[in-house]
């Protein structure tokens, strides 16, 4: 019997770093939440955000606590908000494996966040689902 998909829900907060180099900017981030299969973790991720359209690609490396990985693809969009200098961020996530527990995970998820430009903070929720190949 395979692996069926399972919910995979979280929060998130971090700070980013910027280096512009127009037409892009580099975006590096740490940072920490909670999620369901994941728990308390910790996360990293880059990204290549195209200044002109606010589109971007990028990779995320999420650590849960007991130390299994769990590695990303990402699509994101970054827009405006009515206040000064905050962006909404929407990133999709495609799930490309991870170690220990996560070995051979497939799934995706949407990431929705607010970011302060001028500081780098960052938080938001995420929502989609994982396959554990290991049954976890």
């Amino acid at each position: 019997m395979s692996a069926q998909p399972v919910p995979l829900k979280g929060s998130v907060e971090a700070v980013e770093s910027y280096t512009i180099n127009p037409p892009t900017m580099l975006v590096d981030t740490t940072g920490s939440g909670k999620a369901t299969e994941l728990d308390q973790f910790t996360v990293t991720w880059k990204f290549t955000v195209n200044l002109d359209t606010g589109s971007g690609v990028g990779s995320a490396h999420f650590t849960a606590a007991n130390g299994d990985a769990l590695d990303t693809t990402s699509l994101g969009q970054g827009d405006p908000t009515e206040t000064p200098d905050v962006n909404r961020v929407v990133e999709k996530h495609t799930i490309t494996g991870g170690t220990g527990g996560f070995a051979g995970a497939t799934g995706t998820f949407t990431l929705e966040r607010l970011v302060n430009m001028k500081t780098g903070a960052t938080s938001g929720s995420f929502d989609g689902s994982i396959v554990l190949q290991n049954g976890k």
